[in-house]
Order: structure tokens, then C-alpha cells, then sequence
């Protein structure tokens, strides 16, 4: 099974997958943190990358017999590439779909985290203290426009509950998700 956990910069995802991996055994795909000169350009070529990055990775979806999870793969490029590199929702929202597509036909699940702003802020790392309220609202809104347009089955989480209870609404849908005939 291939999991993509989704969701706004410090919405919990490191820690739910730091737990996915030391308790359900998935593994970790680092691969786009691979090419640190390419996480800082704002320019389309970016896109380019992780369009053939994200197909490829649903090709090999089909064939791979152990489990991994991703950290932000598929709707975190559309809702960063609206906002971060200037795509149009168009350019950007006909990427999602391709990728959409191709996973959707794949052992892949996605749960998607998310946060009001105020404990955003709270759990914030010096990195992202460039991201505003507007900021915020905005990818809120184009993360909930592809949370709505996939065709993979997703699990909603908010993450002001305690980390454990999160945890464990999770593993209990995985471990369902698991008998799901794809």
C-alpha cells in the first residue's frame, strides 16, 4: 500500500509518519528531498519535475510489495504550485488529474491533516514563519478543492486532537483501507 499524507506545512504530518514507521513498518520515500536545489525555485520547470516524479511514482505503485508512505506527493503540488509558483489553477488542477489518475489505480490511499491557523502558528518552525493568515486560507482552500476532485479514498484528520488519538484513527483506517480492492 502506498500512503500520501497530505496537508499544510505543521499540520502533524512528520509525526503521524515518524509513528507510521516505527509501528505499522512503512517505509519512507524521500526521493524529492533528494534535489535541494529544486526546493526553493518558483519556477514551472519545478512542476515539470514533480509531474514526472509523481507518475513515475504511480507506475511503481502497481509493482511494489511493501509499504510506503509519502510526505506531501500529490495534492501539496497542486495547492503550492497555485500559490508558491504561480501556476494557474487550470495548468495545475490538469497535473493533479494525471496524477490523480494514474494513482488511482494503484494500492494508494491518502490521508489529509489539517489544523486551524492558530495551532499552525503555534507548532511552527522558523522556516515557515514566511506563511500569513492569507497564506494559510488560501492553500486551506485549494487543498479542500482536490480533497474533493480525487479519485483516491481519503481520510480527513485534524490534528488539534492529542497526536496518539490521531495515531490511532489512522492505523484503525489504514488497517480497513488494507482490505479495500483497488
Amino acid at each position: 500500500m502506498f500512503l500520501i499524507v497530505e496537508g499544510l506545512h505543521d499540520s502533524g504530518k512528520s509525526t503521524l509518519i515518524s509513528k507510521l514507521i516505527s509501528k505499522l513498518q512503512f517505509d519512507l520515500y524521500l526521493g524529492k528531498r533528494m534535489f535541494p536545489e529544486l526546493l526553493n525555485v518558483e519556477s514551472s520547470s519545478v512542476s515539470d519535475f514533480s509531474l514526472g516524479s509523481n507518475i513515475a511514482i504511480s507506475f511503481f505503485a502497481n509493482y511494489c510489495n511493501h509499504d510506503v508512505v509519502f510526505d506531501r506527493l500529490h495534492f501539496s503540488e497542486f495547492a503550492y504550485s497555485v500559490l508558491k509558483k504561480r501556476l494557474t489553477i487550470e495548468n495545475a488542477f490538469s497535473r493533479f488529474q494525471i496524477i490523480d489518475s494514474k494513482l488511482s489505480q494503484s494500492n494508494t490511499i491518502v490521508v489529509y491533516l489539517y489544523c486551524n491557523y492558530e495551532d499552525m502558528i503555534e507548532r511552527r518552525k522558523d522556516k515557515n514563519l514566511v506563511y500569513t493568515k492569507q497564506d494559510y486560507d488560501e492553500l486551506t482552500k485549494l487543498f479542500l478543492y482536490v480533497n474533493e476532485k480525487t479519485k483516491l479514498p481519503i481520510l480527513l484528520i485534524d490534528t488539534s486532537k492529542d497526536v496518539n488519538i490521531v495515531y490511532e484513527e489512522v492505523s484503525k483506517w489504514i488497517l480497513k483501507m488494507s482490505s479495500y480492492n483497488f
